[in-house]
């Protein structure tokens, strides 16, 4: 099945994550290649309080009539300490409302965490094209009471949407069936 990538162009609704490497929040974690500790974004405190960072995503270029199979939510994140590790979730932000997927407590290497949504969590639904171009992706991260030991920070998000392409009606079929005889003439 074909897919979509789409990565942050623009800051989202949240914006609450200490940016470090870029002056804006989105430009830390837009990577096609992680850069790692060049440009992440991190919790800005060690207060327990989580923190949430979403961003917003170009339109899709997804065909109309298009089906999307399923969303997955990509992101690269570590903690500034093995023993006291950072909490992080992936966070969507669908339709005004937030909602989250996993629990991570990353090690010091930066690693790889996803989230497949095959449905729309506020409607339940299958994704559409216009859901996609509404949508914000972004991370979570709580840091612990214990000085910068817990810091949490986040390299790369980015979201994959997977989808079946609509079939090519009768007329297209048959145009494409005249061009492939004509170049073989």
């Amino acid at each position: 099945m074909p897919t979509e990538t789409l990565r942050p162009n623009a800051p989202g609704t949240n914006t609450q994550l200490t940016p470090i490497g870029a002056s804006q929040n989105w430009d830390c974690v837009d990577e096609t290649t992680p850069d790692d500790s060049t440009t992440y974004v991190r919790s800005p405190t060690t207060d327990d309080i989580p923190r949430l960072d979403t961003y917003n995503i170009p339109d899709s270029n997804i065909p109309a009539g298009s089906t999307i199979s399923n969303v997955t939510i990509y992101i690269r994140s570590n903690s500034a300490h093995n023993l006291y590790r950072s909490l992080q979730r992936i966070a969507i932000r669908v339709g005004g409302v937030n909602y989250y997927c996993g629990l991570f407590a990353p090690p010091t290497e930066w690693t790889n965490y996803e989230c497949l949504c095959v449905k729309n969590p506020r409607t339940g639904s299958a994704w559409t094209i216009a859901d996609i171009n509404a949508l914000e992706i972004g991370i979570q991260i709580a840091s612990g009471s214990n000085g910068a030991v817990f810091l949490g920070r986040c390299t790369q998000v980015y979201v994959v949407v997977t989808y079946t392409p609509p079939a090519p009606s009768v007329a297209r079929r048959a145009f494409e069936n005249l061009l492939l005889k004509e170049e073989w003439r």
